[in-house]
Formats: C-alpha cells, sequence, structure tokens
C-alpha cells in the first residue's frame, strides 16, 4: 500500500496544490480548446487504466463511447462559448475494452484551457440500470425497445416475452417481419414510422397481433420516439397492454344488454299487442253492438206486427245508422291494416297529379255532417286555387280527414281554422283548433301508436290517425308537426313538395 508522506509546512502554496491535485479520488484534469488534456491527476490514469502518455497524446473523444460522442461535442461547443458544464453523463472507453460512466463538471479557465472534474459512477449506474431492468421486468404490459434505423428489437420486457412466446435472445436484433405475417408487420412498421416521422406518442387502441402460444391477441398499443441529442431518432419505445380479456368481457356484456333490450322489446312488442287487442275490440264492439241492437228493435217490430215497422223513415234512420256504422267499422279495419303495412313496410302509393285545394275542399264539404253534429263551424282559408303535385289521393285524404276529426274530437265545439299556404317550392296545409290543447311534453307523443292528448276513457277510437298519417306525409317526402299550448288549442301543419302553383287568393267558409 502506497504511503503518503506527510506535508512539510515549508512547501509552499504550489507545492500544497499539486498533492491535493494528485491525492484526489475524482479525475481532474486540464485540456486545452483543442480536446486534448495538459494535465491529468494520477486518479485519472488509474481509473481508464491508461499510462498518463496516452491518455495526454490523444484527443479526449478517441476515448468516449460512439453513442456518447455527439453529445460530448456539444458540451466541448458550450465550454468555449464560455459556458460551465454541470453533471454531465457518458462513458469512456478503459484500456480493457470496458466503458466506466463519469459524470463531469467543467469551466473555462483563461481562453484556451478547460478544468474539468469527473467522478466514476460507473456502479451508481450499474444499480441505477439495475433497478430499472427489475421494474420494467416486473411491469405486467409488454415493453419493448427498437432501434430507430432498420426498427430491430434492441429490449424486450419478461411479460412481451410471455405474450409473443419467445425468448429474448430470440428477439433481439430483428423486426417484426421475423415474427409476424406480412400484413400485420407492415401494419407494425407503418404506425413506427408515423411515430419516428410525428415525433410525439402514437396510441393504437386496438390491434390484433399473432403470438406462438397463446393465437390471435388484442392490444393497446402506445409507441413514443426517443432522440439523440442532435433532434435525430434513436428508439422507438412501445408499452402494450393485452386487453383480449377484457375485450371478451365487454362483448359478453354488450351480448347480455342486447338481450335484455331485446326482451324488454318483446315484452313491450306484447304488451302493445295485446293493448291493441283490447282497445280494437272495444272500438269495434262498438257499432257491431249498435247495428245489432237497431236491427233487433226492428225484427222485434216486423215481428209483432206493427203498422209503422216499414214506414220509409224508420227504414230510413235504420238505413243511415247502417251506413254510419258501417262506415266507422270500415275506418277502424283500414287503420289496423294500414298498421300492420307500415310494420313491414308495405305501405304502398299510388301517386297521380292532382289539385291539393281541390282535395281539401271535398273532404270539408263531406264532413260537413259531421261539424253540424259537433255544433261546431270552419272557415277554410287558402293563398292559392290550384296546387298540383304528385300524391296519393287516398293518402292524402286520409291525412286531411285525420286531422279534421281529430280536431272535431279535441275542439270543444270551438270553431276550426283550415288554411293552405304556399312557398317556392311546398305546400302547407294547417288545422287549428281552440279546445283543450296539448302538454308540450306530449307533442311528440300524439304522433306514436295509441296515443292520445287525453285518457282513453274520455275520447273512443285506436289512437293511429296521427301515427298514421306521420307514415304517409313522411312516404310524400314531406313534414308533420303539431303545436299547442295546453288548455288554449292545438294546430296540426302538414308540409308538402309540389309541382307548380298558381296563387290566387280566395276564401271560403
Amino acid at each position: 500500500m502506497e504511503t503518503v508522506p506527510p506535508l512539510d509546512p515549508r512547501h509552499t502554496d504550489h507545492e500544497i496544490y499539486e498533492k491535493i491535485f494528485n491525492l484526489s479520488l475524482d479525475l481532474i484534469g486540464v485540456a486545452g480548446h483543442d480536446g486534448i488534456f495538459k494535465k491529468i491527476n494520477k486518479c485519472f490514469h488509474q481509473t481508464l487504466g491508461y499510462s498518463r502518455e496516452t491518455l495526454l497524446s490523444k484527443s479526449f473523444l478517441d476515448f468516449v463511447h460512439p453513442d456518447d460522442k455527439a453529445a460530448t461535442v456539444l458540451e466541448m461547443e458550450q465550454l468555449r462559448r464560455g459556458r460551465p458544464t454541470i453533471n454531465f453523463e457518458n462513458r469512456y472507453v478503459c484500456s480493457d475494452g470496458s466503458y466506466k460512466w463519469l459524470e463531469w463538471n467543467c469551466v473555462p479557465f483563461g481562453s484556451d484551457r478547460i478544468i474539468t472534474v469527473a467522478r466514476d459512477i460507473t456502479l451508481k449506474k450499474m444499480n441505477r440500470e439495475n433497478f430499472l431492468e427489475t421494474i420494467i421486468d416486473n411491469i405486467p404490459d409488454m415493453i419493448f425497445v427498437k432501434e430507430a434505423k432498420d426498427l430491430r428489437f434492441v429490449r424486450f420486457n419478461k411479460a412481451g416475452e410471455d405474450l409473443l412466446g419467445y425468448a429474448s435472445t430470440d428477439l433481439l436484433g430483428k423486426n417484426d417481419y421475423d415474427f409476424f405475417p406480412a400484413e400485420q408487420a407492415e401494419f407494425f412498421i407503418a404506425k413506427d414510422r408515423a411515430v419516428m416521422t410525428g415525433k410525439t406518442m402514437v396510441e393504437i387502441a386496438e390491434e390484433p397481433i399473432a403470438t406462438k402460444h397463446r393465437g390471435e391477441r388484442i392490444l393497446h398499443t402506445k409507441k413514443i420516439p426517443l432522440f439523440n441529442p442532435d433532434g435525430s431518432p434513436k428508439y422507438l419505445v412501445g408499452i402494450s397492454e393485452d386487453i383480449t380479456e377484457k375485450k371478451h368481457a365487454e362483448g359478453v356484456k354488450q351480448k347480455l344488454y342486447e338481450e335484455k333490450v331485446g326482451r324488454e322489446e318483446a315484452e313491450r312488442s306484447l304488451q302493445t299487442r295485446d293493448e291493441f287487442i283490447s282497445i280494437a275490440s272495444h272500438e269495434l264492439k262498438s257499432p257491431v253492438s249498435s247495428l245489432k241492437l237497431r236491427a233487433q228493435m226492428f225484427k222485434r217490430r216486423v215481428d209483432a206486427g206493427a203498422a209503422d215497422a216499414y214506414a220509409p223513415e224508420k227504414v230510413d234512420q235504420l238505413l243511415e245508422l247502417t251506413i254510419k256504422q258501417s262506415d266507422k267499422i270500415d275506418r277502424l279495419v283500414n287503420d289496423m291494416l294500414d298498421v300492420a303495412r307500415i310494420r313491414t313496410g308495405v305501405l304502398s302509393m299510388e301517386r297521380s297529379r292532382f289539385n291539393l285545394h281541390t282535395l281539401v275542399t271535398d273532404v270539408l264539404m263531406r264532413l260537413s255532417g259531421d261539424f253540424s253534429a259537433a255544433g261546431c263551424e270552419y272557415e277554410f282559408d287558402s293563398t292559392c286555387v290550384d296546387v298540383y303535385g304528385d300524391w296519393d289521393y287516398l293518402r292524402l285524404e286520409q291525412v286531411t280527414i285525420n286531422l279534421l276529426t281529430n280536431a272535431l274530437r279535441y275542439g270543444n265545439g270551438s270553431r276550426i281554422k283550415v288554411r293552405l299556404s304556399t312557398g317556392p317550392r311546398s305546400v302547407e296545409l294547417s288545422v287549428h283548433d281552440q279546445g283543450i290543447g296539448i302538454d308540450k311534453e306530449q307533442l311528440d307523443k300524439v304522433f306514436e301508436r295509441f296515443e292520445r292528448a287525453v285518457d282513453r276513457s274520455e275520447v273512443s277510437g285506436l289512437g293511429l290517425g296521427l301515427y298514421i298519417s306521420r307514415q304517409i306525409v313522411e312516404a310524400h317526402d314531406g313534414k308533420i308537426w303539431a303545436e299547442s299550448e295546453a288548455g288554449k288549442g292545438t294546430s296540426f301543419f302538414v308540409n308538402l313538395p309540389v309541382l307548380c302553383v298558381q296563387a290566387e287568393p280566395r276564401a271560403e267558409s
């Protein structure tokens, strides 16, 4: 063991500094701006294993690890500009070919020299790297590193080996084409290139991957680039989570949800069917019962030999009631048939060219008896005499009748206003009553099957008229909607595309 002689009090300051210089456990040196050391201490050449002469005869860059040279050159440039280097790390090659990690603190001295102090941190780096290696290998997600140039694998953690079914020794130095089908490998490589080009993280929510023993798996992957000090790409780091089981669980959950929705829909359909049958039975029973009762009364009078049994006024009353109730039955049956056609998508349209103004006028005349019976007046206002389109006459007649009978049913005997107005490419039919009105929350529902604005016990009918009307109007590429306020009446609007219009003010009542 080398002994250090005690300092003589008579030594000069220079001699004292020299003693400190050579006794230091850190690597101390003085270098020129050309990168060649002018002076080094004993620890310097002892740590690296070279002779003093060798270290003083070459540029320090000759001893720097190739991967660290670019960063070291940048630090030298900063020193030449008068800026110090603090805690800069790089690797120096030793005489036996190994490398040691050095941590540098350097300051410019004078115009052409640099004072350097370095500390051997190899053991600390190894401990740190071992610690990080332990963490990475115990992370349950696959972590891999590729070098930027050829995208070959340079690192795989244990989770990656287990997932792919390959040992690291089988993976390192190879790329995706060595393990995966060409199409899949091209997908991975394309994503890698996008990461390098964009210089930002790329997230792949779902990507299938073929494994050696576990079949196809689904991964959620994030890829990020790492760069050299000069900004060029160095590595690509990927983190992949195996979400196969999660996706399967989500699929099962979705299937169960769909089955639940299907069951609920089936239950609603059954409930709707039962409700429909109940309503239809009730509505059909009413006119049939009326006809049956009147027929029984007529038969009893005939059987009793009543003198006025065949009186013309009695026969007319019976025939009028028969026609009226038959018409009601006919409408109910047609509504039920229309609903069935709508559900199967075969609600047919027989289009022809006709005047909508004429249709509305004819319907109002046919329903004049219904208006009188309800003690209700109507007002018809039109901005045109002729408004033509290619429509289904009977279907639009059905819509018009539905809107008017709806106004009679809910208008409480109020005056009903019917208006026909035109725009450049459309015509609008509106029916306004001043009856009970509809809550805003119920406006959209009145166009659904079996829906009414009031309780079923208050008004008869299947509750299908507005539902069928909407289907008819939409089949004509038109729109139907309602505007209302509870207690202040309701307005229904139908807007249809037209072929031509002859605008001429005209009003009828």
